[in-house]
């Protein structure tokens, strides 16, 4: 009787316990909600560039890191890291009147000066990055090699950006961007019934701020 007895007490106080923490669950709730929005908008500036020039590239860089405890040498790690990157150009057409013309009348030239192409923005492609290290003899290579392969491509950008800025880099641009820029005007003057008619422009000549006037005038037969 009383084995029965605890039995069922034990049933009552196992049900209670559940209702219990049933009731306990539905009495706590909870929720969340994110959401997200602009806080200001300080200024809103016009920004027109006309992109002339993209250039892809693969940066290399190496470097080493020498380490030793207590004066015993560990000897010294060497890495090296290719990495693609592309590189834009464009010449900004934000200010007001961006292009000079000039017309010369004998040779029937409109002379075109843009402003002068500048990077405009870098892309470094670390996804098609390579790494290769070769760990001192008493080093390991997981973390030597890791801390320069973090130290090479923290400079990548700014070396990237450095080399597209050198006067080279900027003066191959410039011809390469020169001939785009005369197709694209003679574009608008073909349409317009302009260019290559009677009394109309027979070419484009485009050039650059800052670079030296062309010399124009009645061409020799």
């Amino acid at each position: 009787m009383k084995a029965r007895l605890g039995l069922v007490l034990a049933v009552l106080l196992a049900g209670g316990w559940l209702a219990w923490r049933s009731h306990r669950a539905s009495l706590v709730e909870s929720r969340l909600s994110v959401r997200d929005f602009v806080a200001g908008i300080n200024a809103v500036q016009p920004d027109l560039k006309l992109v002339v020039a993209k250039v892809e590239l693969v940066k290399a860089m190496s470097g080493e890191s020498a380490k030793s405890v207590l004066g015993f040498d560990l000897g010294t790690t060497k890495a090296s890291l290719t990495v693609p990157a592309r590189v834009h150009y464009a010449v900004d057409l934000t200010a007001p009147d961006p292009v000079a013309f000039r017309y010369d009348r004998p040779s029937r030239v409109l002379v075109a000066e843009f402003p002068e192409p500048a990077v405009q923005a870098v892309e470094v492609l670390f996804q098609d990055k390579r790494f290769v290290v070769e760990p001192g003899w008493g080093r390991l290579k997981e973390r030597s090699g890791k801390a320069l392969e973090e130290a090479m491509e923290r400079g990548v950008y700014a070396s990237v950006k450095k080399d597209a800025e050198a006067p080279a880099a900027l003066s191959a641009v410039r011809e390469k961007a020169r001939p785009v820029l005369a197709r694209f005007l003679e574009g608008y003057l073909q349409r317009a019934g302009l260019l290559r008619v009677e009394g109309g422009v027979e070419a484009v000549s485009v050039r650059f701020k800052d670079e030296p006037a062309p010399a124009l005038g009645r061409r020799q037969d």
